[in-house]
């Protein structure tokens, strides 16, 4: 079984609730909700749970997702994005804990970020980008 494949679920579930302005509730139908999941089959037929909705067997399969992940590598892996106006968060499974972004786009953004601000002040050193 793999267990950080079922925390993951978790981490999706959550990050639907971080929405910007009007946009739509990811899973405010039954509709919505399956076609969230449709790359996860094993929510479909979800050994822990024989009855029950798809959203039932969501539910399961993230909770026991987070608690083997936490059990085995702690609370420390669950994280949050660094960028302050991005909310999302992700499992740390890099080898040093050295995660600070819930996606590439919040990676590349930062980057983005941090060359203008070295354009603008002229410095190109590779502290100055440490900094940023």
């Amino acid at each position: 079984m793999d267990l950080t494949s079922y925390a993951e679920l978790a981490v999706r579930l959550v990050n639907t609730a971080i929405r910007a302005g009007d946009e739509p509730d990811l899973l405010g139908d039954p509709e919505a909700f399956r076609g969230f999941v449709a790359d996860r089959p094993h929510l479909a037929d979800l050994h822990l749970s024989e009855t029950g909705s798809v959203a039932d067997r969501y539910a399961a399969g993230a909770v026991i997702g987070l608690a083997m992940l936490v059990a085995q590598f702690g609370v420390n892996r669950l994280g949050v994005c660094t960028i302050a106006s991005c909310h999302g968060v992700f499992i740390d499974a890099s080898p040093n804990r050295s995660r600070r972004y819930c996606a590439d786009h919040c990676t590349t953004r930062t980057n983005v970020t941090a060359i203008g601000t070295q354009r603008r002040t002229g410095n190109t050193s590779p502290a100055a980008t440490a900094a940023s």
